[in-house]
C-alpha cells in the first residue's frame, strides 16, 4: 500500500541504519535516506494519543551514535509496537512514539 497518513501503527518494528547509507550522506555533505524501520501495519488512526509514549528520534550527525535513540539516548532496535504521527507542538514534523 502506497498512502499519506496522519498517523500509522506498526507491529514487530525493527529500526535499521545503514552504516554505508550514513557514511556516504557525510561524505556527501547533504541528506540521504539511511535509516528506516520494518514492521507490519496494524492500524491507521484518525485519532492520535500520545499519553504514555515515548519518541523516538534519528539524528545522522556523525558526533551522534548511528541508531535511533530514546530521549534519554538510549539506542532504540527493535519494539512490540511502533506509532507514527506528529507531535502535537509541531503539525508539520511525524516522530515515531514506543
Amino acid at each position: 500500500m502506497i498512502a499519506n497518513v496522519p498517523a500509522i501503527e506498526l507491529v514487530d518494528v525493527i529500526f535499521k541504519v545503514s552504516e554505508v547509507g550514513r557514511a556516504r550522506s557525510h561524505r556527501l555533505g547533504h541528506r540521504t535516506v539511511h535509516a528506516w524501520v520494518l514492521g507490519t501495519v496494524t492500524a491507521l488512526p484518525e485519532a492520535v494519543v500520545l499519553d504514555g509514549l515515548t519518541q523516538v528520534t534519528y539524528n545522522p550527525a556523525p558526533e551522534r551514535p548511528a541508531t535511533f535513540t530514546g530521549p534519554d539516548g538510549v539506542p532504540v532496535r527493535q519494539a512490540a509496537r511502533v506509532l507514527f504521527a506528529c507531535a502535537p507542538d509541531n503539525p508539520a514534523r511525524g516522530y515515531a512514539w514506543v
